[in-house]
């Protein structure tokens, strides 16, 4: 490390000078820096020994939109709930079918709101009167 050099990437070796702009964050008063070659985070200390910080790797990779177990088995009751609602009357309300879901006006609108649609056309044909 010479004059010029402000720290050392810990993973790739990578030298950043003292004019370079850095991505540089605080995490629990900690300085982070981001090495643009191995796109990884380190903490950085003034006397060398810098360390690689992998909760910060794990939060900046994890996959988005993770899907969760009980929403997914909820979501199909409530879809099997949804069909019988409208088997028996398929003109009902979108309120009265958030009542009885038991769901917020967002979170219908959101997810069960083609559905509904649906199957209200479908029991909407098949109905004799």
């Amino acid at each position: 490390m010479n004059n010029k050099t402000f720290t050392v990437c810990p993973n790739c070796d990578y030298e950043f000078s003292k004019k370079q702009k850095i991505a540089i964050t605080f995490v629990n008063g900690k300085m982070v820096i981001r090495c643009p070659l191995c796109k990884r985070y380190f903490r950085y200390r003034q006397y060398g020994q810098n360390e690689i910080v992998e909760d910060i790797e794990k939060l900046r990779n994890r996959k988005k939109g993770i899907k969760y177990k009980a929403s997914e088995e909820k979501k199909k009751n409530n879809f099997k709930l949804l069909d019988r609602i409208l088997y028996n009357n398929y003109k009902l309300t979108n309120k009265e079918l958030m009542e009885r879901l038991e769901i917020s006006e967002t979170e219908f609108y959101r997810t069960y709101s083609e559905k509904v649609k649906e199957i209200r056309f479908k029991y909407a044909q098949q109905s004799l009167f």
